[in-house]
Parts: C-alpha cells; sequence; structure tokens
C-alpha cells in the first residue's frame, strides 16, 4: 500500500513540475517571534525568511509537495492526537532524548496541545510543569490577540463589509481546537473580493497599517489581481490582521469565492458576529496552506485536519477541492494525514480523491504549466491568466474581460482602449511612440514632480501617484518592490527642466537577482535605452541609464517602462502561484540632470 501510494504521489508531483530554486522570491507575511515553552527564548526557531522558504512550479494553485516528516515527528502528532495510554506511550519515546530548550519552533507549537490532550485522560502527570505554564500562557496569549482584533471586526461589520474567520481563529472560534491549543500568529480575515480595497480602507480608518506601507488604494488597484491577502499591523496592538480577499493561493476570480461563502456558517469571535468556513471547505483550505511548505506550520496542519474530519461531509470536501483545482493537494496530504493520524476517515476520504477525475480547469491549468505543444507560449500564458482570474463560471467574454483586467490594468491607464489595442498588437514600438506624441504617457498619474539629485524610495504611496500597470507587491523585508506582468510602467514629472540630458539611477532590490526574468529591456518614451542581465548574484551597487536632452523633452511626463525580453515563456512563472511572472525588484529611483 506504502508503495503504491508513492507511486501514485511522484505520478502528481510529475503533473505539477519539479522543484525550484528555494531562493526564488515568494514574499509573505509571517513574522511570528519563536518562543520557547513557557518563556520567549531563542530555544526556539523563528520563522524562515521568504528567500529559505521552499517554492516551486505550479498549477492553479497546486503548490511544493508538502514538508517531510521524521519519525518523531510523527511521535509528537501522535502524542497530540491519539487517546490515552498511546499518546503517554508516544510522548515518552518522543521525549526520552529530548531537551525542551532545544525544540524547535514547529514542536513547541504542538506542546499545548500534548498537554490538552493528555490531561484529559488524567495522564498529565507525565509532561514537564512547565507544559501547564504554556498552555496557559497561549490561552492568554490568544484571548489577547480576539480582544485586539474586535475593534477592527466591528469597524468593518458596521461598514457593511462581509467578514469571515479563517484558519486558527475559524478552528478556535467553532471548537474545534481549544484555545489554549492552538497558536493564532495573526487573525486570518476573509472579505469579499470586491470589498478588499473597502475593508483596507476601513482598517486603516481604525488605526491599522497595511504593511511596508500598503495603502487601500495600492491593495484595491494592484494587489487583488495578484496576491490572496495582505497583513496589516496594529500600532501598539498584541496581534495583526491578515486580510484576505482569496482562500486559495492561485484562485483569483472577482467570483471565486462565491460557493464558500454560500456554505459559511455564523461564529461569534471576542464577542463580535461573523462567519467561519464550512467544516468541508476548511479541511480543503489546512490541506492547501500546508502544501505550501512553511517550516513554523510543518506539525500543526496535521492536528487541525483531526480536529476537522468527523464533521466534514464528504461529498462537499470531493465538490470544493475538484471545484477549486485541488484534487491532487487534497489526496496527497490526506494520504498524509491518514499515515501519521492512523484516521480510517482520512484513508476513506483520500482513496474517494484519488478515484476524482480531474476537471477540464486543472487540465488547461497543467498543460500551460509547461511549453506550449505548437510553439505559443503567449497563448499559453493568456489561458492560464483567463483560467486564474475569471474562476470557473465565466464565459468566453467573462474571461476575455478578466485577461484584460489583469494584463492590461485599465483602471491605471490614461487610456484603457488604446492601451488594449497596443496590447492586442504586441505593444510595436512605432504605434506606442505615435501614441505617446498624439497623447502623452500612457500612464494614468497623479500631478507630483519629483525631485532631482536624490534618492527617492519607490513605495506603495509613490506608486499611487505615479505608477502604472505591472508594478505588484513591496517585500515585507523592505527590499522593494516587485514587478510583474509583461511591463511596468511610471510617469516621471521632473518640472521644468528642459534641453539637458539626464541620468536615471536605480537601486535594485535586495532580492533583484533571483528574478526569473533575467533580462530586462529598459524604454523611456518609447525608446529602448538599455537591456539589463540580472544575477546571478547580488547587485554590487547602482545601475544608471543617460537620456538625451531631445528624448527626454518630447513627451512630460517621461514614461518610464520596464519590460522582460521574453515575458511569456512558462518557466519565467519559477515559483510563483497562478499567474504571476516577476521580472525586476526596485528599492529606489533618482533623476540627474547633467
Amino acid at each position: 500500500m506504502d508503495r503504491a501510494r508513492a507511486r501514485a504521489r511522484d505520478a502528481r508531483r510529475d503533473r505539477r513540475g519539479s522543484r525550484a530554486s528555494p531562493t526564488g522570491p515568494r514574499p509573505e507575511h509571517h513574522r511570528r517571534a519563536a518562543r520557547a515553552v513557557g518563556s520567549r527564548s531563542p530555544g526556539c526557531h523563528a520563522c524562515p525568511s521568504a528567500s529559505q522558504r521552499r517554492v516551486g512550479p505550479r498549477g492553479l494553485n497546486t503548490a511544493v509537495p508538502f514538508l517531510e516528516l521524521e519519525p518523531r515527528d510523527r511521535l509528537l502528532v501522535r502524542a497530540a492526537v491519539d487517546a490515552g495510554p498511546s499518546a503517554a506511550t508516544a510522548w515518552d519515546e518522543w521525549f526520552r532524548d529530548t531537551d525542551l530548550d532545544d525544540a524547535a519552533y514547529p514542536e513547541g507549537r504542538l506542546f499545548p496541545q500534548v498537554f490538552a490532550n493528555l490531561n484529559a485522560s488524567g495522564l498529565a502527570g507525565c509532561l514537564p510543569p512547565r507544559m501547564r505554564g504554556k498552555y496557559r500562557w497561549l490561552w492568554a496569549s490568544n484571548q489577547m490577540r480576539a480582544d485586539a482584533v474586535a475593534p477592527a471586526l466591528r469597524a468593518l461589520v458596521s461598514a457593511g463589509v462581509k467578514t469571515l474567520l479563517l484558519k486558527g481563529a475559524a478552528l478556535l472560534a467553532a471548537n474545534r481546537r481549544g484555545w489554549g491549543t492552538r497558536e493564532m500568529g495573526d487573525i486570518d480575515v476573509l472579505v469579499p473580493t470586491t470589498q478588499a480595497g473597502t475593508a483596507a480602507a476601513v482598517l486603516v480608518d481604525a488605526g491599522w497599517t497595511g504593511v511596508q506601507g500598503v495603502t487601500p488604494r495600492y491593495l484595491a488597484a494592484r494587489l487583488v489581481a495578484r496576491r490572496h491577502g495582505w497583513n496589516f499591523d496594529g500600532d501598539g496592538l498584541s496581534a495583526d490582521i491578515d486580510l484576505h480577499w482569496h482562500v486559495f493561493e492561485g484562485v483569483r476570480g472577482l467570483h471565486a469565492n462565491d460557493e464558500l461563502w454560500s456554505a459559511a456558517r455564523p461564529v461569534a469571535f471576542a464577542g463580535v458576529d461573523t462567519e467561519r468556513l464550512d467544516d468541508a471547505d476548511h479541511l480543503v483550505h489546512t490541506l492547501e496552506h500546508a502544501s505550501h511548505g512553511e517550516a513554523t506550520q510543518r506539525l500543526d496542519w496535521l492536528v487541525d485536519v483531526d480536529s476537522l474530519l468527523p464533521h466534514v461531509d464528504p461529498e462537499r470536501f470531493v465538490r470544493v477541492a475538484t471545484s477549486m483545482s485541488l484534487v491532487d493537494v487534497a489526496t496527497e496530504g490526506l494520504e498524509i494525514a491518514a499515515s501519521v493520524l492512523a484516521s480510517e476517515r482520512a484513508e476513506l476520504l483520500a482513496q474517494r480523491m484519488a478515484s476524482t477525475r480531474r476537471d477540464v480547469r486543472s487540465r488547461l491549468l497543467a498543460h500551460t504549466a509547461g511549453p506550449s505543444a505548437n510553439g505559443a507560449p503567449r497563448i499559453n500564458e493568456l489561458v492560464r491568466t483567463a483560467l486564474v482570474q475569471a474562476g470557473g463560471g465565466s464565459g468566453p467574454l467573462g474571461r476575455a474581460a478578466a485577461v484584460r483586467r489583469r494584463r492590461v490594468e485599465p483602471n491605471l491607464v490614461a487610456r484603457p482602449a488604446l492601451s488594449t489595442t497596443l496590447a492586442l498588437l504586441g505593444r510595436p514600438r512605432r504605434a506606442e511612440v505615435a501614441a505617446l506624441r498624439l497623447w502623452g504617457p500612457l500612464t494614468r498619474s497623479d500631478p507630483r514632480t519629483l525631485p532631482t539629485g536624490e534618492w527617492i524610495a519607490i513605495t506603495p504611496e509613490l506608486l499611487d501617484a505615479i505608477g502604472g500597470p505591472g508594478w505588484s507587491w513591496p517585500a515585507p523585508d523592505g527590499g522593494g518592490v516587485w514587478t510583474d506582468g509583461s511591463e511596468a510602467r511610471l510617469a516621471l514629472d521632473i518640472g521644468p527642466v528642459t534641453g539637458r540630458d539626464l541620468v536615471l539611477g536605480f537601486e535594485l532590490g535586495t532580492s533583484a537577482h533571483h528574478s526569473p526574468n533575467p533580462s530586462v529591456e529598459l524604454r523611456v518614451n518609447g525608446r529602448a535605452l538599455e537591456t539589463w542581465q540580472l544575477g546571478p548574484e547580488p547587485e554590487p551597487g547602482p545601475r544608471h541609464v543617460a537620456v538625451p536632452a531631445w528624448l527626454a523633452d518630447w513627451c512630460r511626463p517621461m514614461e518610464m517602462v520596464l519590460r522582460p525580453v521574453r515575458a511569456f515563456e512558462p518557466w519565467q512563472r519559477r515559483g510563483a502561484p497562478g499567474d504571476q511572472r516577476w521580472f525586476v525588484q526596485l528599492r529606489a529611483l533618482r533623476v540627474d540632470v547633467q
């Protein structure tokens, strides 16, 4: 049986593609401090940085394989979920050669659950006394986090924004896990996709701040189509809010979550009436999130699965996993859970998922994950964008509108019809130059004169004013803002300076050398000035590009464009879910007058 499972798992992974370099860009927002048992201590390991996480080619949201478990990991999980003497035996075997001060952070996250499990059977006497303290500390910590976000939840509800709890908060509110057993690093809150910008504005008004200065305008215009969520910090509060507008990473249609919302269950959280996912939907989400390979969740997800399985409707689980193109992920996760938990429910559900035929959408996404058989990578990428952005229920017109919304970003250009036409034609240089001469910059920008002779940080606030299409999210570590897609535009207004040569300076981001698009062309006012070769080592210093006076003067504000030389090759999505294609990470720019 184990060999058959291994062969099936290998086949699923072959459909997803091989693993990519672990250094690819994948910004995340896990900034949880490492905590030892009962106290803050360097003994536990902090969450790895983005550059340390494992990434790999994906389908719609088929992630890297689940992290492998060691035999001792299985023992600790069994101590957390087994009944009575079996749990005590597993703990004794795990603890025999272990110093709690040296326990890794993912292991430490399970200690409160181990205590609660053995305490319920009257067997907690075999545990170190500090385990009880850890349980009490976590109970109090979770209560404080819930109380800290309650005003924000009330503000969202008062503003007419629907809310739904995800992950740990949902498990606690639904009594699937105990308040002293499941750590909430942040509070995950889902809002309807169409209300994401409104929700962000409500949070800002309530005193919360988007990580790395992301504004509600930036989030609504750029991040909703590219990400599934973004973190907000409370000033001096003990918790963060991870605001989601999509449940699954890589599923980004405006109505992709409608089926999940329709089955949501009412729940109260810190005295606020909200909702949570149906247990079957929550199990699908738990498995999908575990497949991201985040080290902090290496063990916790199995206990979450164990708590959800008794409440899951198998019919709904299969339907949702299939509709979200997660058959392979759900099957593999359930097989792992069945093996580790010795769960007959997980085994039967895994067998049912393994026999489920993947839908047409999944098969198309698998096809577009690699080189096109007919040598048309651009068509492959457009098909992929339509599948990711439009959702399963959209017709041809809806999918075409989704492609335009994602690839042209009409809300960020001055003349949407013109930009759409140029995109359909492949953005020919002569046509673009003619358009610039007739109508000026294609970028929709607010009046803002940039200072010359000094470095200007690339921030969401700046890009709200001068940024056109193609600007993605700022790295949480402050390493710069990623560009994404087939081009990224800026409108540079330097005031009345004319007849002078200019030099543009660019400080590339700390992870720019990890770009999956190593060749990037820079254009000013429609003319290609330089082609950058990125990587494999970090940039030794800023890059500088000379702009002759005649070119700088004939179109003001100047339109600067960054464009990957080969924008539609499938391998350029390395490590990216859905239809993302990173190409440059920038931290700052500078304009010098000669």
